[in-house]
């Protein structure tokens, strides 16, 4: 039996009208720092959970929903996936989760109709199994990403595997079974899949699909219980950050300040990296993207005194209000997004626009800039730089 695909259902069954993937991303949670708590094995049952989600009053305005198009449980064909209206779910934890041991049906989620290369559809599960895995890219805290090859064209694979750190750190404290560990790691990954489905920028890596079966680490794209495939792309570092020509730097902050705006203002509320530096992104065709979304929250930092709102140990002017720091997410990613990219790509400006950029830098680490300004701001510095050169 399937826990990863059991506890997706159980929500649809409270919810009535549920979300699957979405519903994960709040089942697993959105901050490292709960990470160890959801180890544990939640208690409660139905009844219990159903009258929590009652009470509950904080919602999430979901855009470009995808739902599941039929209830059917004990099934040997995947469920597929398809798009429907805008509609509420509630923000979950593990206390509404219910008794995992008290569930018994499982369900396959995958999306549907055809995919090819040359459409914007997304790859199935069958259509993934036909993927050749060719090299290893990467191996993080929570999932391992592959190189692979489907009908001529390269992709990205990721899956969770016993080799990352999530898996080994948690069976090694003996928190759990390794089977918990398993399926707990899984989670993230579905959160990632479905925040993949809602969320679409420019600068938001694009998924190219997905498998959802279970909580299995076969290592075999046939069976691997979940699956994510994206595009490819090559990782942004330092190195490549100060080769980059200084029109390529300028596309790259202009992409960043629109990625920061667009977080601000995202469908589902305003989203914070939880984990942001430099390897979260990669460069697909000269273009910077998001491509680990395992980490985004939607969560505002509890706390007791404005000196818990504090960013990289400095006053953001925020203050605790009602036991959070209203609007740390996006001064947080602002503030962040400066120190491990914009700072790197406004290194030795031409003279034309290095007042600019000094100003711009300053006025960020000091963090008086809206995300709307940033744009502004950066708007204004690609012009002069062009206007420069049309005069030389």
């Amino acid at each position: 039996m399937s826990q990863l695909s059991v506890v997706c259902k159980r929500f649809l069954g409270l919810l009535v009208v549920a979300e699957v993937v979405i519903l994960c991303i709040q089942i697993i949670g959105v901050d490292d720092d709960e990470h160890d708590s959801r180890l544990r094995d939640v208690k409660g049952n139905r009844g219990k959970s159903f009258k929590k989600l009652q009470r509950m009053n904080h919602f999430i305005n979901i855009s470009d929903r995808h739902r599941i198009s039929r209830h059917v449980w004990n099934v040997t064909k995947p469920v597929t996936i398809q798009p429907a209206q805008p509609t509420y779910v509630p923000v979950l934890n593990e206390n509404d989760i219910g008794n995992l041991s008290s569930l018994e049906t499982y369900i396959e989620f995958e999306p549907g109709g055809g995919w090819s290369n040359d459409n914007n559809s997304y790859m199935s599960c069958q259509d993934i199994s036909q993927i050749s895995l060719i090299d290893v890219l990467g191996r993080g805290t929570t999932k391992e990403s592959f190189l692979g090859r489907i009908r001529g064209e390269d992709v990205c694979v990721k899956m969770v595997t016993s080799a990352v750190t999530d898996i080994r750190s948690c069976i090694h404290r003996q928190l759990s079974s390794e089977k918990k560990c398993n399926m707990l790691a899984n989670y993230k990954l579905v959160k990632e899949i479905g925040l993949l489905l809602q969320l679409k920028h420019h600068s938001i890596i694009k998924m190219r699909g997905f498998c959802i079966r279970s909580e299995a680490m076969t290592g075999k794209l046939a069976d691997h219980g979940v699956v994510s495939v994206t595009e490819l792309g090559n990782k942004v570092t330092p190195y490549r950050l100060k080769e980059m020509s200084w029109q390529s730097r300028l596309q790259a902050a202009v992409d960043i300040a629109s990625l920061m705006d667009y977080l601000h203002r995202s469908p589902l509320g305003s989203l914070r990296i939880a984990d942001f530096k430099q390897s979260q992104f990669i460069f697909v065709d000269g273009r910077i993207k998001l491509a680990d979304l395992d980490d985004l929250t939607i969560e505002e930092r509890p706390c007791r005194t404005d000196r818990d709102c504090y960013i990289l140990d400095e006053p953001a002017k925020i203050h605790c209000t009602k036991g959070v720091c209203s609007g740390i997410n996006t001064k947080a990613n602002m503030l962040l997004a400066t120190v491990e990219l914009l700072q790197h790509l406004f290194t030795q400006p031409p003279s034309s626009v290095s007042d600019l950029t000094r100003r711009l830098i300053h006025e960020l680490n000091e963090k008086k800039l809206t995300t709307e300004q940033l744009k502004r701001k950066v708007k204004q510095i690609v012009g002069i730089w062009q206007k420069s050169r049309s005069n030389l």
